[in-house]
């Protein structure tokens, strides 16, 4: 079993990086807020609550921390911002109605943005251009947590978002489980093909899905609006991105180290 790499496998982890204090914190709240029907969106044994961060100082303090800011410039630079945050939890326990039918990412896909041809097929941006932290408020068991297929981020034969049922990559490659301890972080290559894990008992597993694209992508929600923000958060939510010269190279972003 070798150690991850993001650059060759789409994933890496770092271990430790949140105390248990601010995850017991943040998980309080979350599960304050999954009582809240307008806020979550609910699938068989699955909670998501996007934008949390809004709704709790103790997240919001998370997401703009000494720790991401760090994580965000060694690994992303400068001209990255929030497409999407998420915090998502796996259990047994009964839910109230559920909004889908199914459960969420339950199958093969990647989360890279995705666009439709004139054919309306599906096609994905490639390998090292979007990411996201997924960090664990909860320890994951090797039933609940979230597999991946490793290198799947630098397969170039399929372009779509889901895994076409006439090509499993999944025999192709090998997988792994995403198991984490209380305040892991890890990076993942949103064209890294991987799905949900199962519930454990009626043991839930609250992480936390942060989503970051280059500056000339579109997020999923208008993060420009927010006003009260610090100086990081004004960076991630977009407030002061500015197009580089053309002649300019981008330095320190994470294409750039990817290809060193």
């Amino acid at each position: 079993m070798h150690s991850l790499s993001l650059k060759d496998d789409g994933v890496t982890l770092l271990p430790k990086v949140l105390s248990t204090a601010i995850c017991r914190d943040c998980l309080k709240d979350l599960k304050r807020m999954s009582v809240d029907h307008n806020l979550v969106t609910r699938s068989p044994y699955s909670t998501h609550i996007h934008n949390a961060f809004l709704f709790s100082s103790n997240i919001r303090d998370l997401l703009s921390s000494p720790e991401i800011a760090n994580i965000y410039k060694d690994y992303f630079g400068d001209m990255y911002i929030l497409r999407n945050f998420v915090a998502s939890t796996i259990s047994r326990s009964k839910q109230p109605e559920a909004a889908l039918g199914k459960p969420i990412g339950h199958t093969w896909h990647r989360d890279t943005p995705q666009f439709y041809t004139h054919d309306n097929l599906s096609v994905c941006l490639p390998g090292a251009t979007t990411f996201q932290l997924i960090i664990a408020l909860e320890r994951t068991s090797p039933t609940n947590s979230t597999e991946f297929l490793l290198q799947t981020n630098n397969d170039h034969s399929i372009s779509s978002h889901r895994m076409p049922a006439d090509n499993d990559l999944s025999n192709q490659y090998e997988s792994r489980k995403l198991i984490m301890d209380v305040g892991d972080i890890a990076i993942l290559d949103d064209s890294t093909f991987h799905r949900a894990g199962k519930p454990d008992g009626n043991s839930s597993r609250w992480l936390l899905f942060i989503s970051f694209v280059p500056w000339f992508i579109q997020p999923y929600f208008l993060y420009k609006e927010i006003q009260s923000a610090n100086q990081f958060e004004r960076h991630i939510f977009g407030h002061c991105i500015n197009p580089p010269h053309p002649l300019e190279k981008i330095k320190n972003s994470f294409r750039s180290q990817l290809s060193l």
